[in-house]
């Protein structure tokens, strides 16, 4: 009979094996760096050859219909305005930007409305 630590030693080096079989053969854009057996886990470094696709294509707003929307809905949110034109909030943040439009700003409190403690 094998001793418990021949038995621990074979099931480590199949998962290594095996990790490196899958992550070498079904991808050959990556490849591995360095493999580091610890006690509890394997670690993995490899790098892709090429460059991962992250997100979505960002979409372009029309300036034209966005600065008519403005026009009649001047207190209109991000959320609203996003949601008429199909796209994110932060979409439109950046359209507004470019344009020239500043964010809605807080009235400054004045001495006679603050509550002094």
């Amino acid at each position: 009979m094998k001793s418990d630590q021949t038995i621990i030693r074979k099931n480590h080096m199949g998962q290594l094996y095996h990790t490196t079989e899958l992550i070498g053969m079904k991808d050959k854009h990556i490849t591995l760096n360095k493999v580091f057996q610890r006690e509890t886990y394997i670690e993995v470094f490899a790098t892709l050859d090429y460059h991962q696709v992250k997100g979505t294509k960002p979409r372009k707003v029309d300036r034209d219909k966005l600065k008519n929307y403005l026009e009649t809905h001047p207190d209109a949110y991000l959320t609203e305005i996003a949601s008429v034109f199909g796209c994110h909030p932060t979409a439109i943040h950046y359209a507004l930007k470019s344009m020239g439009y500043t964010r809605k700003k807080r009235a400054l409190p004045t001495t006679n409305k603050t509550l002094k403690k």
